[in-house]
């Protein structure tokens, strides 16, 4: 049940500048992360959208993009010309926008568009109408490339994995006025943005069409040279014990 390291990280994944963070980056933000920096050696983010409130409550942290996903078919989307194949890999909460979803679903078919919106998550339960659930899934490759756009209207996105992996395989996406659309896409190219789903045209969705597939977040061997280059700093700078229970909350039976 011990676990020792020459060197631990943390990572940040959401974007704690967004203004569903409003409250807790105020109030709370910079004492929880004084808390992790006595525990941690060095604290990463995945976006600069990411990093910057970090760095801003304790005056540091590295911005290390995620691996893009690598993939070697591009799909063609689904074979009805005149039906819309939506699909949406999330957890189905509401800081990942889950009722704004319904509410694009609904605009569409009161737009006339033929169109359903899948939504692949844990549970069942969380799904209103007239969204489609689907069992959540690892393997994303096949269910990305038969569709014909990816939808992510949440509110904290950092780096948004699921958009990255959809435009991998040609697939464009649809997802929020988020602060990190500058740093990893490019519209209309990839997709559209939505600002307000009341005024969302979604004439524009039509005719379908693919996307140029390239590596969201940087080339692979830039991202291996920034973590390569934290560890390297670090490497002898102390060695901590932890008791594995204390981090997880398990008993030390596991």
């Amino acid at each position: 049940t011990n676990i020792y390291a020459l060197q631990t990280i943390q990572t940040f994944h959401a974007d704690w500048g967004a203004e569903y963070f409003d409250h807790f980056r105020r109030y709370e933000l910079e004492p929880m992360l004084r808390r992790k920096l006595r525990a941690v050696d060095s604290l990463t983010a995945v976006s600069t959208a990411s990093a910057e409130p970090i760095a801003e409550a304790v005056g540091s942290c590295k911005i290390i993009h995620n691996f893009p996903p690598q993939r070697k078919n591009v799909g063609t989307g689904s074979v009805k010309k005149d039906h819309l194949s939506i699909v949406a890999l999330t957890r189905a909460t509401a800081e990942k926008g889950i009722h704004r979803l319904a509410e694009f679903a609904n605009k569409l078919t009161a737009d006339g568009i033929n169109a359903t919106v899948e939504v692949y998550t844990p549970s069942q339960a969380s799904i209103p109408k007239p969204l489609i659930y689907r069992p959540a899934t690892l393997d994303t490759h096949a269910i990305l490339a038969n569709a014909d756009y990816l939808i992510q209207l949440s509110d904290t996105e950092s780096f948004c994995y699921s958009a990255a992996e959809a435009l991998s395989v040609g697939t464009p996406i649809i997802i929020g006025n988020w602060r990190i659309n500058d740093e990893f896409f490019k519209f209309p190219r990839d997709g559209f943005v939505v600002d307000d789903v009341k005024t969302f045209d979604t004439k524009q969705l039509l005719p379908k069409r693919r996307v140029s597939t390239y590596a969201l977040g940087g080339r692979q061997d830039a991202i291996v040279e920034n973590w390569e280059s934290l560890i390297a700093d670090n490497r002898h700078k102390r060695v901590w014990g932890y008791v594995l229970k204390d981090f997880v909350g398990i008993d030390e039976g596991f």
